[in-house]
């Protein structure tokens, strides 16, 4: 008997303390919750590092740009050579009074170079591919 007179006592405090310390909750239908550009950009930072560069971004095919990539090649001078990538392969010329000789072209073959030429190989293909994926066709 005790036991359940200290039992409804202490729901009956309790329910008294609910009542007296509980403040009124307000309509919710009352309580808009705004959020400003700042706000959401903090809240995103930490996420920021792990989405990639280009989300949301698309290359616009367009007909002009690839008439472009078609009609124009890239070409690198290099000590009176002239070097360029086509079809995935890359190509060298003679260069001879500034322009390109065209019965001297010829494909690149580097599996019979030197560590020497062949670093010199790869640069001249770097320089060639140097900007394609990102640039606006400024540098064609």
């Amino acid at each position: 008997m005790e036991v359940l007179l200290g039992a409804a006592i202490t729901v009956g405090v309790i329910l008294f303390a609910n009542f007296v310390l509980r403040k009124p909750v307000e309509d919710s239908s009352k309580m808009k919750i705004k959020y400003s550009q700042s706000h959401i950009y903090t809240l995103m930072i930490p996420a920021l590092d792990y989405m990639p560069s280009n989300m949301g971004e698309e290359k616009i095919r367009r007909q002009s740009n690839s008439y472009i990539e078609k009609s124009y090649v890239r070409v690198v001078i290099a000590e009176d050579t002239a070097y360029w990538i086509k079809d995935n392969a890359l190509f060298t010329a003679s260069v001879v009074d500034g322009s390109v000789d065209k019965e001297s072209t010829r494909r690149v073959d580097t599996m019979a170079m030197d560590s020497v030429e062949l670093q010199k190989t790869m640069t001249i293909v770097e320089k060639l591919r140097e900007g394609l994926d990102e640039d606006s066709g400024a540098g064609k």
